[in-house]
Protein backbone atom coordinates (compact mmCIF):
# COMPACT_ATOMS: atom_id res chain seq x y z
CA UNK A 1 0.00 0.00 0.00
CA UNK A 2 1.60 3.37 -1.30
CA UNK A 3 2.44 6.00 1.83
CA UNK A 4 -0.23 8.62 1.68
CA UNK A 5 1.88 12.07 1.36
CA UNK A 6 0.77 15.19 2.93
CA UNK A 7 0.63 18.08 0.91
CA UNK A 8 0.61 21.96 1.29
CA UNK A 9 -3.22 22.05 0.97
CA UNK A 10 -3.85 18.69 3.10
CA UNK A 11 -1.78 20.00 5.78
CA UNK A 12 -3.28 23.22 6.07
CA UNK A 13 -6.71 21.35 6.65
CA UNK A 14 -5.38 19.08 8.87
CA UNK A 15 -4.35 22.30 11.06
CA UNK A 16 -7.63 23.39 10.48
CA UNK A 17 -9.59 19.99 11.43
CA UNK A 18 -7.46 19.68 15.07
CA UNK A 19 -8.19 23.33 16.06
CA UNK A 20 -12.28 23.70 15.26
CA UNK A 21 -12.07 20.33 16.86
CA UNK A 22 -14.42 19.30 19.48
CA UNK A 23 -15.43 16.51 22.06
CA UNK A 24 -12.62 13.59 22.60
CA UNK A 25 -9.28 13.94 20.19
CA UNK A 26 -7.52 10.64 19.29
CA UNK A 27 -5.05 10.04 16.96
CA UNK A 28 -7.69 7.24 15.62
CA UNK A 29 -10.27 9.76 15.47
CA UNK A 30 -8.02 12.41 13.80
CA UNK A 31 -6.97 9.91 11.38
CA UNK A 32 -10.19 9.23 10.63
CA UNK A 33 -11.80 12.53 10.14
CA UNK A 34 -8.42 13.39 8.42
CA UNK A 35 -9.31 10.77 5.53
CA UNK A 36 -12.85 11.52 5.65
CA UNK A 37 -13.05 15.42 5.44
CA UNK A 38 -9.82 15.53 2.73
CA UNK A 39 -11.30 12.87 1.24
CA UNK A 40 -7.46 10.79 0.80
CA UNK A 41 -7.86 7.61 -0.84
CA UNK A 42 -6.19 5.66 1.77
CA UNK A 43 -6.34 5.77 5.33
CA UNK A 44 -3.56 8.21 6.78
CA UNK A 45 -1.94 6.82 10.04
CA UNK A 46 -0.76 8.35 12.80
CA UNK A 47 3.10 7.96 12.24
CA UNK A 48 2.11 9.93 9.01
CA UNK A 49 1.13 12.52 10.99
CA UNK A 50 3.45 12.26 13.43
CA UNK A 51 6.29 13.06 10.64
CA UNK A 52 4.84 16.93 10.71
CA UNK A 53 6.43 18.93 13.84
CA UNK A 54 3.47 21.54 13.24
CA UNK A 55 0.81 18.80 13.34
CA UNK A 56 2.17 17.22 16.08
CA UNK A 57 2.21 20.30 18.55
CA UNK A 58 -1.08 21.42 17.02
CA UNK A 59 -2.57 18.16 18.54
CA UNK A 60 -0.99 18.11 21.75
CA UNK A 61 -2.34 21.50 22.43
CA UNK A 62 -5.68 21.44 21.15
CA UNK A 63 -5.47 17.99 23.27
CA UNK A 64 -4.33 20.46 26.40
CA UNK A 65 -6.81 22.76 25.52
CA UNK A 66 -9.59 20.11 25.55
CA UNK A 67 -8.47 18.55 28.38
CA UNK A 68 -8.24 21.82 30.68
CA UNK A 69 -11.70 22.63 29.56
CA UNK A 70 -13.12 19.21 30.55
CA UNK A 71 -17.30 19.11 30.25
CA UNK A 72 -17.32 22.54 29.60
CA UNK A 73 -20.41 22.32 27.38
CA UNK A 74 -22.34 19.11 27.86
CA UNK A 75 -24.90 19.31 25.64
CA UNK A 76 -28.35 16.85 24.90
CA UNK A 77 -27.71 15.61 21.11
CA UNK A 78 -31.81 16.90 20.05
CA UNK A 79 -30.83 20.16 21.47
CA UNK A 80 -29.53 21.99 17.98
CA UNK A 81 -30.49 26.16 19.03
CA UNK A 82 -28.44 25.48 22.46
CA UNK A 83 -25.01 23.69 20.50
CA UNK A 84 -25.74 26.63 18.38
CA UNK A 85 -25.74 29.13 20.84
CA UNK A 86 -22.42 27.64 22.58
CA UNK A 87 -20.74 27.98 19.33
CA UNK A 88 -21.36 31.66 19.30
CA UNK A 89 -19.85 31.58 22.69
CA UNK A 90 -16.74 29.93 21.79
CA UNK A 91 -16.11 31.93 18.62
CA UNK A 92 -16.39 34.89 20.54
CA UNK A 93 -14.22 33.91 23.20
CA UNK A 94 -11.75 33.06 20.44
CA UNK A 95 -12.30 36.05 18.80
CA UNK A 96 -11.99 38.00 22.18
CA UNK A 97 -8.41 36.45 22.97
CA UNK A 98 -7.30 36.81 19.57
CA UNK A 99 -8.90 40.70 20.33
CA UNK A 100 -6.40 40.80 23.57
CA UNK A 101 -3.38 39.33 21.80
CA UNK A 102 -3.87 42.28 19.24
CA UNK A 103 -4.10 45.21 22.05
CA UNK A 104 -1.25 43.85 23.75
CA UNK A 105 1.17 43.58 20.26
CA UNK A 106 0.00 47.48 19.94
CA UNK A 107 0.66 48.05 23.59
CA UNK A 108 3.92 46.47 23.24
CA UNK A 109 5.13 48.75 19.86
CA UNK A 110 4.04 51.52 21.12
CA UNK A 111 6.90 51.29 24.28
CA UNK A 112 9.13 50.21 21.64
CA UNK A 113 8.48 53.81 19.69
CA UNK A 114 8.48 55.55 22.75
CA UNK A 115 12.20 53.86 23.27
CA UNK A 116 13.23 54.08 20.33
CA UNK A 117 12.57 57.95 19.98
CA UNK A 118 14.18 57.97 23.17
CA UNK A 119 17.04 56.57 22.31
CA UNK A 120 16.67 58.93 18.76
CA UNK A 121 17.55 62.35 21.49
CA UNK A 122 13.79 62.59 22.56
CA UNK A 123 13.01 63.18 25.99
CA UNK A 124 9.66 63.14 27.29
CA UNK A 125 8.76 66.91 27.43
CA UNK A 126 8.84 66.65 23.31
CA UNK A 127 7.29 63.05 22.95
CA UNK A 128 3.99 63.78 24.87
CA UNK A 129 3.94 67.79 23.00
CA UNK A 130 0.64 68.10 21.93
CA UNK A 131 -0.08 67.21 18.91
CA UNK A 132 -0.28 69.96 16.26
CA UNK A 133 -4.02 71.77 14.89
CA UNK A 134 -5.21 70.35 12.02
CA UNK A 135 -3.89 66.41 12.74
CA UNK A 136 -7.21 64.02 12.27
CA UNK A 137 -6.67 62.29 15.38
CA UNK A 138 -9.20 59.99 14.62
CA UNK A 139 -7.67 58.57 11.47
CA UNK A 140 -4.98 58.13 13.77
CA UNK A 141 -6.46 55.70 16.17
CA UNK A 142 -8.48 53.86 13.33
CA UNK A 143 -5.44 52.66 11.79
CA UNK A 144 -4.00 48.80 11.90
CA UNK A 145 -0.96 47.32 13.02
CA UNK A 146 1.63 47.85 10.39
CA UNK A 147 2.16 44.46 8.34
CA UNK A 148 5.68 44.67 8.74
CA UNK A 149 5.99 44.52 12.49
CA UNK A 150 6.45 40.62 13.61
CA UNK A 151 4.14 40.33 16.95
CA UNK A 152 6.67 37.99 17.96
CA UNK A 153 8.85 40.42 18.58
CA UNK A 154 6.61 42.93 20.38
CA UNK A 155 7.37 40.35 23.16
CA UNK A 156 11.00 41.23 23.73
CA UNK A 157 11.82 42.86 27.47
CA UNK A 158 12.86 46.25 27.15
CA UNK A 159 14.31 48.24 29.64
CA UNK A 160 12.80 50.53 31.86
CA UNK A 161 12.30 54.00 31.46
CA UNK A 162 11.84 56.87 33.70
CA UNK A 163 11.56 60.47 34.25
CA UNK A 164 14.30 60.80 36.27
CA UNK A 165 16.49 58.81 33.52
CA UNK A 166 15.22 60.91 30.87
CA UNK A 167 15.59 64.32 32.78
CA UNK A 168 19.62 63.10 33.30
CA UNK A 169 20.01 62.25 29.72
CA UNK A 170 18.44 65.64 28.23
CA UNK A 171 20.72 65.32 25.11
CA UNK A 172 19.34 67.10 21.74
CA UNK A 173 18.88 64.55 18.98
CA UNK A 174 21.72 65.67 16.85
CA UNK A 175 24.39 64.87 19.53
CA UNK A 176 24.89 61.45 17.44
Amino acid sequence: MPKVIVDDITHKSILRIISQWRGKLTWKLLCERVTRECELKNNISRHTLLAYQEIEIAYSERKKMLNSEGSHHQLIPEDKQLENVYNRIDKLEIDKKRLQSELNAMREQVVRWMYNLYQMGLNMDEMNAPMPIGVNKEELISRNIPKNVDPQKLNESLPKITRAADNRRKRSRYDY
